[in-house]
């Protein structure tokens, strides 16, 4: 009898909320918007004092929200919702997922009007990244190649390609990057040319001299920032004692000196005697870029406040990765720190029927009173009235699941 009262109840206040729904959208339509309620967003303008200038300004339709996405600029972490934090990001307001620099400018290739830096604009430049070959011919228009190394003959050149040898595996967590019998850092020939890498001047075959060449083997990863466990000016992957124990790697049984011979060692060039792979991809923490598979760059997620170890920081059952690409749109799990902007109670990843009825269930229950399911308040006002029904009505059908 409980529930078939509570149902009946919980029905009588939805139809009374959808009503004020109803009122609110008729006020609206003639002119007389009702003041904004608890679960409206209203976006402050930009504060006159704002210094920063952004890489890539928008056009003037774009300027309170660049990439649509319902958040006002000056509250949205990532503008142009490429999964980069604005802050770290060199192209602000046009999606730059992979952060393409060809010139090292600190403008993103989308967003640079001269991607090679040789004074011509590119609409008039024949050869963007001006490496000698033309445009029209060029497998990558906007990172030098002279030399067009292609190892898959997929058209894209390896440096500006992601995954050079179409395994899956991101270059930057591939272990095996020309897919030789030869792991990375056991192998003395990246390029497979015949030379041997100590001895090429040119260790990626793309006909820039390692000097002149800002990535060394394509992994992606500049050779400034590549990692150099000893400190001894050579990166991992080309010192020949990474550990700078006066054993060669070659000859070494533990590369990084962590206790953990090299064939049982999950990251053989970054101690991590614990061995830790949250994301099971057998590549250990300590060299992965992404701990928790969500797709987030890890130094990416520290910009955004959510959680390199976790794919779902605020627990409300989206992950991080759909939440900050707004997904499912712009007021529905679009903040990876809000777990109440995506109402699924149960955890399915689906706001379901189960789901209203989880807080049909709680109905009248108040914190106060000592028997509230906190789930179940899912407008944060310490009890479960109607507006908490009509949250999770409103978004029914909403599946995060399969992101």
């Amino acid at each position: 009898m409980r529930r078939l009262f509570v149902a009946l109840v919980a029905l009588a206040v939805l139809a009374i909320s959808l009503l004020g729904l109803v009122s609110a959208v008729t006020a609206h339509e003639k002119g007389n918007d009702p003041p904004p309620t608890k679960t409206e967003a209203v976006s402050p303008e930009p504060k006159a004092t704002e210094t920063h200038e952004p890489k890539g300004t928008p056009e003037p339709t774009q300027a309170k929200d660049g990439d649509g996405d319902g958040e006002h600029d000056g509250k949205d972490l990532d503008d142009d919702n490429d999964g980069v934090p604005d802050k770290h990001d060199d192209c602000e307001f046009v999606h730059d997922e992979g952060q393409l620099d060809g010139d090292d400018d600190g403008i993103g290739d989308p967003c640079d009007a001269d991607d090679d830096n040789d004074g011509i604009n590119d609409a008039a430049d024949k050869d963007d990244d001006n490496d000698g070959v033309d445009d029209e011919k060029d497998d990558c228009q906007t990172e030098p190649d002279p030399g067009q190394p292609d190892g898959e003959d997929d058209k894209e050149g390896d440096a500006c390609d992601p995954d050079d040898d179409n395994d899956k595996l991101p270059d930057v967590d591939d272990p095996n990057d020309d897919n030789d019998k030869d792991e990375d850092l056991d192998d003395a020939d990246d390029d497979n040319d015949g030379v041997e890498d100590e001895k090429d001047a040119d260790d990626d075959n793309d006909k820039l001299l390692d000097g002149a060449d800002a990535d060394d083997d394509n992994d992606g990863i500049d050779d400034a920032d590549e990692h150099d466990e000893d400190g001894d000016g050579d990166d991992d992957e080309h010192d020949a004692d990474d550990d700078g124990d006066g054993v060669e790697d070659g000859k070494d049984a533990d590369d990084d000196n962590d206790g953990v011979g090299d064939k049982d060692d999950n990251c053989q060039t970054h101690p991590n005697e614990g061995q830790s792979d949250l994301d099971k991809d057998e590549a250990g923490d300590a060299c992965d870029h992404d701990d928790d598979n969500d797709g987030l760059d890890d130094e990416h997620e520290t910009g955004l406040g959510t959680e390199p170890g976790d794919d779902d920081t605020d627990g409300d059952h989206c992950g991080d990765h759909p939440e900050v690409l707004h997904e499912l749109g712009s007021d529905v799990a679009s903040d990876p720190l809000d777990p109440l902007d995506y109402h699924d109670l149960t955890g399915d990843g689906r706001v379901r029927g189960s789901d209203i009825a989880e807080v049909v269930e709680g109905y009248g229950t108040a914190e106060g009173e000592g028997n509230m399911d906190p789930v179940d308040d899912r407008d944060g006002d310490g009890q479960v009235r109607g507006p908490d029904i009509t949250l999770v009505v409103l978004v029914y059908g909403k599946d995060c699941a399969g992101l």
